[in-house]
């Protein structure tokens, strides 16, 4: 008996240290530096015409990733309160049947930089900017861009039409695009009203988040434990 309690022992410690492993390595590959680049190439402008003062200009906008410490600072200013009620009261005066499910989600963040070509007096009149987000339009999404200026930040009026995000700018410094889950009140005539005019894609299936850890513990303790009562069993008989 003594035997099996110490193989028993045995199994679950090295199970524990399987699972603090697995963990460590989900957590050190949490990199700022990497998951900005992620977050940068996860928009883009494309190249072509936008419109200043309701004339098409052709210009060609360039995004920079942040650095680390800018990065963490913008990320965790949209996901703030306060940030998350300027977004939701934009969608809410853009749409008046939705109602939110979560918060507001950061899915692109990064600098946007002022294009060549453009004057300052261009730029004072609005400048209207199309974002294309790699993941594609979802329908049971609402959207937003937090303009992050020298002293606080703006939350830009949004259109979404042709697969793309367009806000107006006079300025440009770093962006953070968000994403509002929503449900549509049943009898709404959302697809005909929301500012949004959103495209009708399907959802991609939910992906398990990044760094999340699967029960391997568990899992593991469960197989060397079966096999300690196996051995324990065993033992018994050849004596």
């Amino acid at each position: 008996m003594k035997k099996f309690s110490k193989i028993l022992a045995l199994g679950l410690a090295a199970a524990l240290v399987f699972g603090m492993t697995v963990q460590a390595e989900s957590v050190n590959g949490d990199n700022s530096g990497a998951t900005s680049e992620a977050m940068k190439n996860a928009a883009s402008v494309p190249a072509g015409s936008v419109v200043i003062d309701g004339q098409t200009v052709t210009v060609e906008f360039k995004t920079e990733t942040l650095d680390a410490a800018k990065f963490t600072e913008v990320k965790t200013e949209a996901e703030g309160s306060a940030a998350a009620s300027r977004v939701k009261d934009q969608i809410k005066t853009a749409d008046q049947n939705v109602t939110f499910v979560g918060e507001p989600k950061p899915v692109a963040a990064f600098d946007l930089v002022k294009p060549e070509g453009l004057t300052d007096e261009q730029i004072a009149k609005g400048v209207q900017v199309p974002f294309k987000l790699e993941s594609g339009i979802k329908e049971n999404m609402r959207y937003a861009v937090i303009h992050f200026l020298a002293n606080g930040f703006e939350v830009l009026p949004v259109t979404v039409k042709d697969g793309m995000i367009y806000a107006t700018f006079t300025s440009f410094s770093p962006v953070v695009i968000v994403e509002q889950e929503v449900k549509v009140e049943t009898g709404s005539n959302d697809n005909n009203n929301n500012s949004n005019d959103q495209n009708q894609e399907s959802s991609p299936a939910t992906a398990p988040k990044t760094g999340e850890t699967l029960p391997v513990a568990g899992v593991m303790a469960l197989v060397l434990a079966a096999g300690a009562v196996f051995c324990a069993k065993k033992a018994r008989y050849n004596r």
